[in-house]
């Protein structure tokens, strides 16, 4: 089990210490910016599905009501 602990500065606010060293390195890093709330979203996704490739399948799904595994065996036939 994780140990948890509150501090001095807000002892409302319960914190896990495995978080303490990410926050610290932050703000040692980038300053006050650094402790700024920041998206979960990846910067960059190089395993990302071709915009194409969605986009012909929401056509197929939209247009031709294919079921998913239809949609599959279509991409499995054009060789993706």
């Amino acid at each position: 089990m994780r140990q948890a602990r509150t501090t001095g500065v807000a002892p409302a606010v319960v914190r896990l210490r495995e978080d303490d060293g990410k926050w610290v390195n932050r703000r040692r890093l980038h300053g006050d910016a650094g402790l700024q709330d920041r998206p979960s979203s990846p910067y960059r996704s190089p395993n990302a599905t071709p915009a194409w490739v969605i986009e012909q399948t929401e056509s197929w799904r939209r247009q031709h009501k294919w079921s998913a595994q239809r949609v599959t065996d279509e991409l499995v036939r054009i060789g993706l």
